[in-house]
């Protein structure tokens, strides 16, 4: 939060709506086009945590990978597993864990 508290300080309201309206739309793409069902936490938190321009240039890449490699639409999970690769790498190099992690059950 405190991120965004500081965006919006420097920024004002309306360009951090505006920024998330965007990451909004990019995680609808990434669900629509990438997703093979398994996926949609992952980007969830991708889209959340990662920079826009990251998550903008991630889905880029894929997608001009995708069309070098010919792969059609019904290649689902390999395009998936192309986006998941490129946005762990940028995760990775950034140090940004993606991993879903569940609070420890209560006894």
């Amino acid at each position: 939060m405190r991120p965004n508290l500081k965006y919006i300080k420097e920024h004002g309201v309306e360009s951090h709506v505006w920024r998330l309206r965007g990451r909004m739309r990019l995680l609808q793409k990434m669900l629509e086009e990438f997703n093979e069902g398994r996926s949609k936490s992952f980007y969830c938190i991708a889209v959340t945590l990662l920079p826009l321009e990251n998550i903008k240039g991630s889905l880029d890449a894929a997608e001009k990978k995708v069309k070098e490699l010919n792969i059609g639409k019904e290649h689902i999970k390999t395009k998936a597993k192309i986006l998941r690769d490129i946005i762990n790498r940028i995760a990775e190099s950034s140090n940004i864990d993606l991993k879903l992690r569940k609070p420890p059950k209560e006894k």
